[in-house]
This record gives C-alpha cells, structure tokens and sequence, in this order.
C-alpha cells in the first residue's frame, strides 16, 4: 500500500481522504451551491454518495491515478473541503487539480486564481510544493470552486 502525506501550512492542513471523512463529504456536498459550481457533484447529492466517492478516490491513489486531500483549517481542523490532482498521466508529467470548498469557506482567501488552469510538473516543482503554494496564498476567488 501508497503512503500518502499530509501537507501542513501556517493556515491549514491537506490530509488524506478517508472514509471517516464520509459523513462532512455528504453534508456540504449535500448543499446546492456546491453543485452549482461543480459539474461532478450532483444536487440533489444522493444518499451514500460521499462513501461511493471516498471509494473511488482511494482506490484511484492506489492505481496511481489520483490524490485526494481533504482541506481542514489548521486551529479547528474543522472540515473545509475536497482538494485532488486527478488524471494523472506520468508520462507526460501532468493531471487535473480540482477542489471545492464548503461554502461557508467562500470568500476566506483560501484559492489562487492561477490554480484555475490546468497544469503540467514540467520537473522543477513537485505536486507537494504546487498544493503549498495554493494553502499559503491568501487571495480568493469569492466562490468555492476554481
């Protein structure tokens, strides 16, 4: 089995997804304006989903294709959201980062406008290193979703 790291910054920590984490998934995902603004997340958001998600997503860290954080303000360690890079094509040194956050944490600085492009590790900075970046930024986009 992958080990998988948990990434702590100054304002929060990114920590791996786990089944414990299935009953906050559901609640905030459960929300319409977190559908509204993500176009895999469903409203209403079916019952038993978050499990069926959290399954996929471990079992996609264990094929390689995918990382999944879950993003907790770092004095509450409260749940905030979903963070994952997704498709992840080796090869080509490049995936898909994607994240939401609960709406309560919209409008906090917690996402980076630059973060809403696709972007490929073209071997100078590590995946570590781009999701420190976006934990350290204080800037926001007012919503949720990039």
């Amino acid at each position: 089995m992958l080990a998988q790291s948990t990434i702590e910054t100054s304002r929060l920590i990114l920590r791996p997804l786990t089944h414990a984490d299935t009953s906050s998934i559901q609640c905030c995902a459960s929300v319409r304006e977190i559908a509204d603004t993500m176009i895999s997340i469903p409203h209403p958001y079916p019952e038993g989903e978050a499990g069926r998600y959290v399954s996929r997503q471990l079992a996609g860290f264990e094929t390689g294709h995918s990382i999944s954080f879950v993003i907790e303000r770092k004095f509450e360690q409260a749940f905030c959201g979903v963070i994952e890079i997704r498709e992840i094509e080796p090869e080509h040194s490049q995936a898909e980062l994607s994240f939401w956050l609960a709406v309560e944490m919209w409008g906090k600085g917690y996402t980076k406008p630059r973060s809403k492009e696709q972007f490929s590790d073209e071997g100078s900075r590590s995946w570590k290193t781009a999701l420190q970046e976006l934990a350290l930024t204080p800037a926001s986009l007012g919503k949720g979703h990039l």
